[in-house]
């Protein structure tokens, strides 16, 4: 196995006490790795919604194709915020190929369909109180993470990273499943999901198993990010560094087969993920005090056109 990542964790409590040992280390960490551990003990008892979103991805992921698909992900919007994307359906590592892995976007707005229609919309809305404790203990996280960074930047409230992510409009939880037998079957596959930064802002990834790996900035290996209970990996995204300026880094990660039979190789891999992107009309520059000095050269986009041009770059 490839070396383990040594990555920060840090501490939720300490961070809302203002604690500046700790916003300094969190202000480390989104500079020279772009991820770290959050360590919510005592904190935000994450465990039953662990459990209950776990159950929810192996009964959504335990139907047939045909009735996956009719909840297809392109064909709902777009930006991707409800439905299931097969196994292929985006870019590989590999010339000529594709991904190895299906998943399932929830949003904040799920698309309204008559119960009857859908299968996976039944299921998925047995476990919506448990979705919605997700996305708000997620949201109440990402505002001290924010916070903490803004202070540390020096940015004011009216220009920090909370402002621009006063709404959720364009976020998501994700639920991905890494089928074992295509890592036994396919040798690609011993890479299903291929290096890439995330488009948002901030991820929190929960899981269990092993797998995921990362590649520091300006370093050529791949270090496995092992599994932490309760503390889930907090990854930040190419948003978070265009506002900043490239003053933080967006973390180049894949997953990979676990030789030996475990986690990719026999077995399935689980994992969930919150994902966090700016309001739909945020410029994608840098904020005012990290760099913006009057007029653009060229035309910004904002948030919205932004995630429309990184679909279509991994769906090509």
């Amino acid at each position: 196995m490839e070396p383990v990542a040594q990555l920060q964790t840090i501490n939720l409590q300490a961070l809302k006490r203002g604690c500046a040992d700790e916003v300094s280390k969190l202000l480390g960490a989104a500079e020279q790795d772009g991820t770290f551990y959050l360590d919510l003990t005592d904190e935000v008892p994450l465990d039953r919604v662990t459990d209950e979103i776990n159950r929810l991805s192996r009964s959504l992921f335990g139907m047939s194709e045909k009735e996956k698909m009719r909840f297809d992900v392109d064909n709902l919007g777009l930006y991707k915020l409800n439905g299931y994307k097969p196994v292929g359906r985006n870019v590989g590592g590999l010339p000529g190929q594709r991904d190895g892995f299906e998943s399932y976007a929830v949003s904040t707005h799920p698309t309204q369909h008559r119960p009857n229609e859908l299968k996976t919309e039944l299921v998925v809305a047995q476990f919506r109180p448990e979705l919605a404790e997700f996305q708000s203990i997620c949201l109440d996280l990402a505002q001290v993470l924010f916070e903490s960074l803004s202070v540390a930047c020096g940015l004011p409230k009216e220009s920090s990273f909370q402002a621009c992510h006063s709404t959720p409009a364009l976020n998501l939880v994700r639920l991905l499943r890494y089928p074992g037998a295509l890592a036994l079957d396919n040798p690609h596959f011993s890479i299903p999901q291929p290096a890439h930064a995330d488009m948002g802002s901030l991820t929190f990834l929960c899981t269990d198993a092993p797998g995921l790996q990362i590649q520091p900035a300006g370093s050529s290996e791949w270090l496995h990010v092992l599994p932490k209970r309760g503390q889930p990996v907090v990854n930040l995204g190419d948003a978070m560094k265009t506002l900043s300026n490239g003053r933080f880094e967006s973390v180049l990660h894949r997953v990979v087969s676990v030789p030996g039979g475990g986690a990719l190789g026999a077995q399935d891999r689980y994992s969930f993920a919150y994902l966090l992107r700016p309001e739909p009309s945020t410029p994608m520059a840098p904020l005012p005090g990290l760099g913006f000095v009057g007029k653009e050269e060229k035309p910004v986009r904002t948030c919205e056109e932004w995630v429309c041009m990184k679909f279509r770059a991994l769906r090509a």
